[in-house]
């Protein structure tokens, strides 16, 4: 069976900022899987390669499919086995708008994407500082933020805990996971890893308490989250998020206790030895497979991993790093040289 790992600027299983296109990495290879890198809309119904993006923020698969938030042109894309393209959700316009209805006449802020085990899709709905779902009829609706988040920024609106999903303050929420009947949402200018369960709606908070100060060892609860961008979890149930203004990824065991498990200090250093030592740069992006960490390191404009004895190394991107500083190139070749 082929294991793909999606890049594309932030994308499912990792991000690293890339204004229009997604590539996926096989054994080592990368490809492109869609955009022309041009960043526009365009080219619905066509093949996704030749289609025009513009800053896709995560991806999501399911049977088959590849689900894309294509963020800035506010719409959520479907790429199909045959490698077409087609718009699943949104407008065009970030304008809150169509609850109820189908979810192509939609207005919304697509930043976070994830899938559960009934193929419903939940989208967060940045500017609008909600959780979306559209069902397997297509329809949307909202069920989580009561939209009165205050942008992105930190100290804004938050509230709600213990209580309905859909009646919860939710500000700039960014990446999303689903494990078993949760949902966890990086409720990023809140500072915060929320939870729904998606049986009863409630939602509550299971990392960060809306300050700006790291701790480690102690109940995540009682941790500051310095903007949290993604959220990632286990097979076994542990958290992972990735800290944009830490340039750090931090770790929920299963006892409630968090850790730092890669990064703490910006820069591009310490690759091959323990990842708590080593630099990171804005990660926008994480993901975890098979006990692996995955790491969009924005900044860096690569992505890193770290395997299962904590030792951090690079598994695509090159050239130079900084923000702007990214390139396109390496497609069919290996994930190092891209």
């Amino acid at each position: 069976m082929n294991r793909y790992l999606f890049v594309a600027p932030a994308i499912v299983y990792v991000l690293s900022s890339f204004p229009s296109g997604v590539q996926a990495q096989n054994h080592g290879d990368i490809f492109t899987v869609a955009g022309n890198g041009t960043g526009a809309h365009a080219g619905d119904g066509g093949l996704a390669t030749q289609a025009s993006l513009r800053f896709p923020a995560r991806v999501a698969l399911a049977q088959g499919h590849l689900f894309i938030a294509d963020s800035v042109n506010n719409r959520v894309r479907k790429i199909d086995e045959s490698g077409h393209i087609t718009t699943a959700a949104g407008t065009g316009s970030n304008v809150f708008s169509g609850d109820g209805g189908p979810a192509t006449q939609a207005g919304i802020n697509p930043a976070g994407i994830a899938i559960d085990a009934d193929n419903n899709i939940y989208v967060s709905d940045g500017i609008n500082h909600r959780i979306r779902k559209i069902d397997t009829s297509g329809n949307i609706i909202t069920v989580a933020g009561d939209g009165f988040g205050q942008g992105n920024n930190f100290g804004g609106r938050f509230s709600g805990d213990g209580g309905p999903a859909t009646l919860a303050s939710l500000n700039a929420p960014k990446g999303l996971a689903i494990h078993g009947n949760n949902l966890y949402i990086a409720d990023h200018a809140n500072g915060r890893i929320r939870c729904i369960n998606l049986t009863t709606g409630t939602i509550t908070t299971v990392a960060g308490n809306g300050s700006f100060t790291p701790v480690n060892g102690v109940a995540a609860t009682q941790s500051g989250l310095l903007d949290p961008y993604d959220v990632a979890v286990d097979n076994a149930g542990n958290i992972y998020i990735a800290l944009l203004g830490e340039n750090a990824i931090r770790r929920v065991e299963l006892t409630g206790t968090i850790n730092r498990v890669a990064g703490g200090t910006a820069g591009s250093g310490g690759y091959g030895g323990p990842a708590t030592t080593a630099q990171l740069d804005h990660p926008q992006g994480v993901a975890v497979f098979n006990g692996h960490v995955f790491i969009g390191d924005s900044f860096n404009n690569r992505v890193r991993m770290v395997n299962t004895a904590g030792t951090i190394s690079t598994i695509a991107g090159s050239g130079p790093t900084g923000p702007g500083q990214g390139s396109f190139s390496g497609d069919g070749g290996p994930g190092c040289g891209a």
